[in-house]
């Protein structure tokens, strides 16, 4: 009996570690903007468990041309367009974003993985005026095209 509660204890473990890393990022996973690949050796885009596509946040951001400013005290991020047209303030904790007093559900929040702000998909494609593409079947040599 004791070496049963020892293999479930152990199982359990197992399964914990699996789980916090649910969120690995996946390098057949390519991100393209304005036809250049986004290429960094840490920060990959990647699909959780319900099949949201989560992009890094930051570079995504400079290479869509505008600006992403992180408050981590107050845990928001705020993207600036640099003509003044939109800001958008996102907090990481809450599935909701303001477009200046105006609330934005979001489908997914944003999430913190390795010290980089991961932001979902669609995020870009509803909100911050971003046209998306995507090509192929689930992780197998998928592209993000923005």
């Amino acid at each position: 009996m004791h070496y049963f509660f020892k293999k479930v204890i152990l199982l359990m473990i197992i399964l914990s570690f699996s789980i916090s890393f649910s969120y690995a990022q996946d390098q057949n996973m390519k991100l393209i903007i304005n036809d250049r690949i986004i290429e960094t050796e840490d920060f990959h885009p990647f699909m959780n468990e319900k099949n949201q596509i989560f992009v890094p946040a930051r570079s995504t951001c400079a290479y869509l041309g505008f600006t992403m400013c992180w408050k981590p005290e107050e845990r928001t991020i705020t993207f600036l367009f640099h003509d003044g047209s939109k800001e958008i303030k996102v907090y990481i904790d809450k599935g909701t974003a303001y477009n200046y007093q105006n609330p934005i559900i979001l489908t997914e929040k944003p999430i913190i993985h390795n010290n980089t702000i991961f932001i979902p998909l669609d995020m870009i494609s509803n909100y911050l005026d971003g046209h998306v593409l995507y090509k192929g079947y689930q992780h197998q040599n998928a592209e993000i095209i923005l």
